[in-house]
């Protein structure tokens, strides 16, 4: 389509061409201009002559439902039919910022997140965002590279190409990537649902995290050329996962896939272990059955399993004092930091620093390590998904080792400490004192273990 040109919404409104922002396999997509509003948005025209009429009465149904949270790129209208047999369709949908970057420039160390803290939060929305689509049963048809977009500097994500968002057990015939899929959905021997994408979800975190594929070991660095049998054999009928446990066939090359080792070598145990239960369990290969894949499917990692273990990063997550990196602290049952070094310049860590152990009800949640300038997000102390900071941490000026929190969560909380209770006001401090309890809520509770004891 020329710049000018007018598509008619099927709402009655309309669009004017601005110019192409980028094109697809499916289709083209523009900048427009939208009647309604006088704003910006893209449209999306498919460039097959016509597209199924199941397709298009999905989306009209996605449309309708509207976007499982903020970080979808949902579908807003369809256009009326155009083009000269009145045969072409597309669809307006918001745009997203200069600040996004692609996927492949994150795996290729073109872009990166600020700092370590950023990679996580970065994550969490990557997981939240899925847990919301499944939420409203749908499952996502053509995950690949340029599907998801993050903004590197404050933790954001944008999940594009949701056209192919379809309920579970509905196949909208769309063939997504190698890699990306799940092995049993790239050979058709299931339907696309929320367990092929539990697999999709881990392969994105694992490029995010070790800047490779998961399925791309010494199997494929052996090839001289790749050809389509072999990506059919490494992404489908035959997938082993590099650092499967039981199975060191396709182990990274050390030669060719030095940053994933290292990167592998970094990452908590607990993290490690989500990706084994994923990127193991539900696979084809020689002599595995279609019923007991089905039943190891059911097996990997859920969004709840992935937020606890990224919490449980976050939470423990501090500044090296000697390289500026951020890293993770280990913390025993009894709530004491373990002796480490920075996984970066390898140099001891403060093991000094106070935790705030948060609990729900009798059930330990996460141990959160106490630094300055680290902010105690709402998410980490209450049933609200939100990145919002509640608090933040102030090192003393005078005295070595001690801290305190500041609320600033706009509500109040009460503490208790040697059988006194106390209320802690918006903009008040907490001194971080062995023993002492915070309530956040009626079910969030946290206990301070510092090295500050109480005076006698």
């Amino acid at each position: 389509m020329t710049k000018k040109k007018i598509v008619q919404m099927d709402n009655g409104q309309q669009c004017e061409v601005l110019g192409i922002l980028g094109e697809g396999g499916q289709g083209i997509v523009y900048k427009v201009r939208y009647s309604e509003d006088n704003k910006i948005y893209a449209l999306k025209v498919y460039t097959a002559k016509k597209m199924p009429p199941y397709f298009i009465k999905n989306m009209a149904n996605n449309i309708g439902k509207g976007a499982p949270s903020r970080a979808f790129i949902w579908p807003r209208l369809l256009t009326k039919p155009f083009g000269q047999r009145q045969n072409r369709i597309g669809y307006m949908m918001d745009m997203y910022g200069k600040e996004y970057v692609s996927l492949a420039k994150l795996i290729k160390g073109k872009a990166a997140p600020k700092n370590a803290f950023i990679q996580i939060k970065l994550l969490l929305e990557l997981v939240r965002a899925f847990e919301a689509l499944h939420a409203k049963g749908y499952s996502y048809q053509d995950l690949n590279d340029g599907g998801v977009v993050f903004d590197v500097d404050k933790g954001y994500i944008k999940i594009c190409d949701n056209d192919n968002v379809a309920p579970y057990g509905q196949n909208l015939g769309i063939k997504g990537k190698f890699k990306y899929m799940a092995p049993e959905v790239a050979i058709g021997m299931f339907p696309p649902d929320k367990y092929s994408d539990y697999f999709s979800l881990a392969v994105l975190i694992f490029m995010i995290l070790l800047h490779g594929d998961p399925l791309e070991g010494k199997r494929k660095t052996a090839l001289i050329a790749l050809t389509l049998e072999d990506k059919e054999r490494i992404y489908g009928t035959n997938p082993i996962f590099v650092f499967d446990p039981e199975n060191t066939s396709n182990r990274p090359d050390p030669k060719i896939h030095k940053t994933v080792i290292k990167a592998w070598e970094k990452c908590p145990g607990y993290i490690q272990d989500l990706f084994i239960k994923t990127l193991t369990k539900g696979l084809p290969g020689e002599g595995k059955e279609k019923p007991d894949i089905a039943k190891e499917r059911q097996l990997r990692a859920t969004e709840k399993e992935w937020i606890k273990g990224l919490n449980k990063w976050l939470a423990s997550m501090v500044t090296c004092p000697h390289c500026g990196i951020g890293t993770y602290l280990l913390i025993d049952d009894q709530h004491q930091i373990q002796p480490k070094k920075c996984t970066s310049c390898g140099k001891p860590l403060n093991t000094r620093l106070p935790i705030l152990a948060i609990k729900k009800g009798n059930m330990w949640l996460h141990n959160i390590i106490l630094e300055k300038d680290k902010h105690i997000l709402k998410t980490q102390v209450s049933d609200v998904t939100s990145d919002q900071a509640v608090a933040t941490v102030l090192p003393s000026q005078r005295i070595k080792d001690y801290y305190a929190i500041r609320n600033i969560s706009g509500q109040a909380w009460s503490y208790h400490l040697d059988e006194q209770t106390k209320v802690c006001h918006p903009q008040d401090i907490i001194p971080t004192i062995d023993g002492l309890h915070i309530t956040f809520s009626p079910s969030y509770e946290g206990i301070v273990h510092s090295l500050i004891k109480p005076k006698k």
